[in-house]
């Protein structure tokens, strides 16, 4: 017996036939229906979302990696101690180089 599997894919659905070569029928078909990965409240899909969160967090470790090189670089030519720069962080607990 041969047979065909016809699939249709879409967003929000699956459709499918399975056809009979040696008797040339149609032998079962159908759909099947799904979400379609929308917020239907904010009218995004869900893939925005969280490619926004995690560009957030990507843009605060490429900060913080910044500051701590140009920490590791004051250091390396001298221009402050890791004593001073210690001191600094530890008694200035409002400044924005954390």
């Amino acid at each position: 017996m041969n047979y065909y599997l016809g699939l249709d894919i879409g967003i929000g659905s699956i459709g499918w036939a399975i056809m009979n070569l040696d008797k040339l029928r149609l032998e079962d078909f159908g759909v099947r229906l799904f979400d379609t990965g929308e917020d239907q409240r904010k009218n995004e899909r869900y893939s925005q979302q969280r490619r926004r969160y995690r560009g957030i967090r990507r843009l605060y470790r490429r900060r913080s990696h910044r500051k701590q090189r140009l920490k590791n670089y004051l250091g390396l030519i001298g221009f402050i101690t890791e004593n001073e720069l210690n001191t600094y962080y530890d008694n200035n607990e409002n400044n924005v180089i954390k």
